[in-house]
């Protein structure tokens, strides 16, 4: 019968340093297909903490301000547009707009801050609250849930969140989550583990023919792996065709792809890779 699956043993992980050690030119295509797959996974924690995050400073500037009546203003302090603003979680830098508020009256010293804003600003412990509760509420696709928590987390009381700023958020949050690829011809799906400040993920990433990657879901805990293994059977990647799996590390990730698949089922190559940190060891110093 034909193996499906491939694991490097102890004994057999010398040769595969030997062969690195004898190939490192050729290890930069993986390098580099692993680096950018550590940067997507990234920059999708980053979107999804923007389409959350958004909404709640929405809801903490009404606080200030009062509900929006387009074409009219009242009161002492008023919408001025929207600015960047940049909030830090996990490590990340994660920029997004935020209402801008003017007290009439006051000139240079007319700026208003938002307390939500303040409150993440400063106060790290929220800040990992924050990122805490958007990952766990995503990770079990509790999207409309996500706006009303960190609403909370951030001094917003619930009553200010509105149902349609949380609708809106839950939207976004199901869309960035949870894509619909099918027929994008994806040859490759990357399955590994990463670490979002204290935090640790399991991502999924497809590769196009065209060398494109797409984001395909993301989890917190290792425990997760099964459920998104099954949602990508079920949404993306269907179990009745061959596909190539390409696993980072821990062994046990393998686990929910043998089970989905099967060894006599649809034929499926999953081959286990070393982590960043592995693969790096044996590339030149410059590079």
């Amino acid at each position: 019968m034909k193996r499906e699956s491939w694991v490097v043993s102890p004994e057999g992980s010398v040769q595969v340093s030997e062969l690195a050690q004898g190939h490192k030119q050729a290890l930069r295509p993986l390098w580099a297909l692993i680096e950018q797959e550590r940067r997507l996974v990234q920059e999708q924690v980053k979107q999804l903490a923007r389409a959350a995050l958004e909404p709640v400073l929405l809801a903490s500037a009404e606080q200030v301000v009062g509900p929006a009546h387009p074409g009219r203003q009242s009161g002492g302090v008023r919408r001025h547009g929207r600015q960047l603003g940049m909030v830090r979680l996990g490590g990340l830098r994660v920029r997004l707009l935020k209402p801008r508020l003017r007290e009439r009256g006051r000139g240079e010293g007319a700026e208003v801050e938002i307390p939500a804003y303040v409150a993440m600003q400063s106060d790290e412990a929220r800040r990992e609250q924050v990122l805490s509760i958007l990952l766990r509420e995503v990770s079990a696709r509790n999207y409309l849930a996500v706006a009303t928590k960190l609403a909370r987390c951030c001094g917003v009381p619930k009553r200010a969140m509105s149902k349609h700023l949380a609708e809106a958020s839950a939207r976004t949050l199901c869309a960035l989550s949870e894509p619909r690829l099918k027929g994008r011809g994806l040859c490759v799906t990357m399955i590994g583990e990463r670490d979002v400040g204290r935090h640790h993920v399991i991502a999924a990433v497809g590769v196009q023919r065209d060398g494109k990657m797409h984001l395909l879901g993301i989890r917190e805990g290792a425990a997760a792996a099964r459920r998104l293994v099954e949602d990508l059977v079920a949404r993306v990647v269907r179990g009745d065709s061959k596909r190539l799996f390409v696993v980072t590390g821990s062994r046990a990730l393998r686990t929910p792809l043998e089970i989905a698949y099967g060894v006599g089922g649809a034929a499926a190559g999953i081959g286990r890779v070393p982590t960043l940190a592995a693969v790096l060891r044996y590339l030149p110093r410059q590079s």
